[in-house]
């Protein structure tokens, strides 16, 4: 009977046994499932890290593109752009380690190698091109997309740089560490890369043009009337155009030109494929063009704001020189700008020129040189371009932005 008894006791005890191996059982998959629950939790937080070094590096070789049309390779090489780029992806770190584009280098980051694409190859971690708003057939990639690695024969200006940063086994750094290293990798891949690409914009507009003598007028500041009284040969006079070779002007189109940016085709069009301007004179338009000036948020890249008050605009606007016909008998030879319909218009778009506006005389600013009911605007610098030149260069804005 006490055999049988303690038999049967510990039959019951093994009760206590099984809960405890299968308690062991859950307890590993629980700790398993956690610790690869964190490793997931810290490849996408290093996910962010390595976005945040594609974003910088691209705005840091945006900033210094110059612009230059791609017709060879010494403007595709664009140096200083590439060299920052890296820079910038380098002092940003991903899981403790500095994210290298192309070539690892320097650890403090301040001497990148020496080939950083050179060949600019799209495939690679630093590509300079074309960006567009609007999806173009790329010859570089045989592919119709927004951005289009330079190669010398577009014809486009360098606008923008793509950069690819990448924690992956065969980028400069390698994959990142994890706890569960083997088993993650064997559930999904773990390398990472991300994109960015990031363009230079071109200044505003406001819807004037001017006469080629203005590129050389001196004793700024100075108001640029855009009243038609002006004298005959005078070099400081200013009209409305919308770019384009059309009677009437309205004044709405001039308030839809005066609302957005330069574009890379209103230079490309007007320095080859369509060189003639109509323009404008007459003040209706004028109060519309006060009010974006003097609003802080209109355009702020391209202003200089003082508490809140915008002290300064720089725009960029078109020059012509004399009319697209010959023989003519006008000694005024267009300039100062015409009323809209006079014989000499079209006008022939010679130059391009960043403008610096410090002050819009208009129904709301009698003040300084406005004084007298003057309508027109005042101002501080003019830096004028050829269409040789690259206009590109001068109609920068000064902050370059994220596209992708």
């Amino acid at each position: 009977m006490i055999k049988r008894y303690f038999q049967m006791k510990l039959c019951k005890n093994n009760t206590g046994v099984v809960i405890i191996l299968v308690a062991g059982v859950l307890l590993f998959f629980l700790i398993f499932f956690l610790v690869v629950g964190i490793d997931f939790a810290y490849v996408y937080y290093v996910r962010g890290e390595v976005q945040a070094a594609a974003d910088s590096a691209a705005l840091a070789g945006a900033a210094l593109l110059t612009g230059e049309v791609d017709t060879d390779i010494t403007k595709i090489l664009q140096g200083p752009a590439r060299s920052a780029a890296w820079k910038f992806a380098c002092k940003n770190k991903a899981a403790h380690d500095p994210v290298y584009l192309v070539n690892s280098g320097d650890p403090n980051c301040n001497n990148p190698p020496g080939n950083l694409n050179n060949s600019n190859s799209a495939a690679e971690d630093i590509v300079v091109g074309y960006w567009k708003v609007t999806p173009f057939a790329c010859a570089s990639t045989g592919q119709t997309d927004k951005f289009c690695p330079a190669n010398g024969s577009t014809g486009f200006p360098i606008n923008a740089v793509k950069v690819v940063a990448r924690r992956t086994k065969d980028s400069p750094g390698g994959e990142v560490g994890l706890i569960f290293q083997k088993i993650v990798q064997g559930l999904v891949s773990m390398g990472i890369k991300r994109e960015a690409i990031a363009e230079w914009e071109l200044l505003g507009t406001p819807g004037l043009s001017l006469c080629i003598n203005s590129c050389t007028v001196s004793g700024l500041p100075k108001l640029l009337d855009i009243q038609s009284n002006l004298p005959c040969g005078s070099d400081y006079g200013v009209a409305w155009t919308v770019f384009k070779s059309v009677t009437p002007i309205a004044d709405k189109d001039i308030r839809d030109l005066i609302d957005r940016r330069l574009t890379p085709e209103d230079i490309t069009d007007l320095c080859t494929t369509n060189p003639c301007i109509t323009t404008k004179n007459g003040t209706s338009p004028i109060d519309y063009l006060g009010d974006k000036f003097r609003d802080p948020n209109f355009y702020a890249g391209d202003k200089d704001i003082v508490s809140g008050v915008v002290t300064a605009w720089r725009v960029g606007v078109v020059i012509f020189n004399y009319n697209c016909f010959t023989g003519s008998s006008d000694p005024c030879k267009g300039c100062p700008p015409s009323k809209q319909g006079h014989p000499e218009e079209p006008y022939h778009i010679q130059q391009w020129a960043r403008v610096t506006i410090t002050q819009v005389c208009d129904n709301n600013d009698n003040s300084g040189l406005c004084q007298g009911g003057k309508k027109g605007v005042v101002i501080s610098d003019i830096i004028c371009a050829d269409c040789n030149d690259d206009p590109f260069k001068i109609l920068k804005s000064d902050k370059p932005r994220l596209v992708k």
